[in-house]
């Protein structure tokens, strides 16, 4: 189903992220802020407001109207699926990504949401690193481990 739900706060004032380094974890707090640019990535909770436009059917718009655990579950999944997609975009362009949940999403929301009905996922911070900060790359699980041929 094409619905398109995430939304995207782009914080490139230094103002803008100083309202957001609070109200994320500890160590989280210091790349929001030296970022050029943080994300707010969302899910859009009345995605059934703007799939009319995609061609999604009345009887679909209909039931997502009427239950508001559908539009979350679809509105965070797609949304998810999205930001994927998007770090992989931004990564292409020669810029480095930084994907973060570890922030208190309900104050997120609280501060930049107040007047819409996004529910914030997680915080990306978008630039061009430090050398010196990035951290080796963490071990990956082997291919049998978590993976079943049938």
């Amino acid at each position: 189903m094409n619905s398109q739900p995430m939304r995207l706060d782009l914080l490139a004032s230094p103002e803008a992220r100083q309202r957001l380094a609070p109200l994320m974890a500890g160590m989280n707090q210091e790349p929001v802020l030296n970022a050029p640019l943080a994300l707010i990535v969302s899910a859009d909770l009345a995605l059934d407001k703007s799939m009319r436009e995609l061609g999604t059917s009345e009887q679909m718009l209909a039931r997502l109207a009427g239950s508001l655990e559908m539009r979350k579950s679809l509105a965070r999944d797609s949304a998810l699926i999205q930001l994927g997609y998007l770090v992989l975009a931004l990564r292409a362009e020669g810029l480095d990504v930084g994907v973060m949940t570890g922030a208190d999403l309900a104050g997120v929301d609280a501060e930049f949401h107040a007047d819409r009905p996004w529910q914030a996922i997680a915080v990306v911070c978008v630039g061009h690193g430090d050398a010196d900060a990035f951290h080796p790359r963490a071990g990956r699980h082997e291919f049998d481990a978590v993976s079943q041929v049938l």
